[in-house]
């Protein structure tokens, strides 16, 4: 039996990060810097997700031209991801209820953006615009008019991407993440909800998101949990969520059937000396 290429992805995403936690032990994400004598001129992240009839992994870096991710100023990103979908259904259902069918299909996007930071007392604020290729592939033959009678298509698209996040600089246990992002490349979009408490190295609360592009919407509801640590001079952040997803109509393309849902994530941010910084 064939291994699907975002098994593979998925796969390598999770392991980079448990080999990146445990080598520091004796990471579309949201950073949350820690501030002392360290700058953070790079922070990589990797994940992946796992809904009914759908998978996906991707992986990513930040990059601050003043070399820290801990204060306000010009940022750079590069993010890639791998998913596959696959579904049945009758008769008289489907996308355009005209089943019965099947449809196999997988997909690979990547992006390279820049935008500006804001590092203020208690959230930090980014936004950045770019460029993303979306590459798609119908394995099989399927029924929905915006694939039927091409086996692969894709397009180059203009894409926004805006976060903001609380951050330690205040001090508060009450925990925040808002981000989103649109595509002209197949209309594709994401937006993600947290609010959490954090106690001790961990942050819990509830999550929402909404997401999809032209062949179909998604709606997510659940819960995550955050841990930070840090080891040395890396930061690591490791979240994992899970909840349930609405689909229209049952079925939402690309990202999958309703039913559960399943995410993880790593991030770390590369620290060094602030010492021998260039003046700003």
């Amino acid at each position: 039996m064939a291994i699907k290429k975002s098994t593979i992805a998925l796969a390598s995403a999770f392991t980079a990060g448990l080999i990146a936690t445990s080598a520091f032990a004796g990471d579309d994400g949201f950073y949350q810097p820690s501030y002392g004598d360290l700058a953070y001129p790079i922070v990589t992240f990797s994940g992946g997700e796992l809904t009914n009839g759908a998978r996906e992994g991707y992986s990513g870096i930040y990059y601050g031209f003043n070399r820290d991710l801990g204060q306000s100023g010009w940022i750079g990103r590069i993010y890639g991801s791998i998913g596959d979908y696959d579904y049945d259904y009758g008769p008289g259902q489907g996308p355009f209820g005209n089943g019965p069918g099947s449809v196999d299909g997988d997909y690979w996007t990547g992006d390279i953006m820049f935008g500006y930071l804001w590092v203020r007392n208690g959230f930090d604020l980014s936004v950045l615009v770019g460029a993303e290729y979306y590459d798609r592939e119908s394995v099989t033959s399927d029924p929905n008019p915006n694939f039927r009678g091409r086996d692969e298509d894709d397009e180059f698209g203009f894409k926004v991407v805006a976060d903001i996040e609380s951050n330690d600089l205040s001090n508060s246990p009450l925990y925040f993440a808002l981000g989103g992002s649109y595509s002209t490349a197949f209309d594709n979009y994401y937006s993600l909800a947290r609010v959490g408490y954090s106690f001790d190295r961990f942050t819990i609360g509830p999550e929402a998101w909404a997401l999809g592009d032209d062949s179909g919407d998604a709606q997510r509801l659940g819960g995550f949990l955050k841990l930070d640590f840090e080891i040395g001079t890396v930061a690591t952040t490791i979240i994992g969520s899970g909840g349930y997803q609405f689909a229209d109509d049952g079925f939402a393309g690309e990202f999958g059937e309703e039913g559960g849902y399943a995410t993880i994530e790593f991030r770390m941010a590369l620290g060094e000396p602030r010492r021998g910084l260039p003046m700003k």
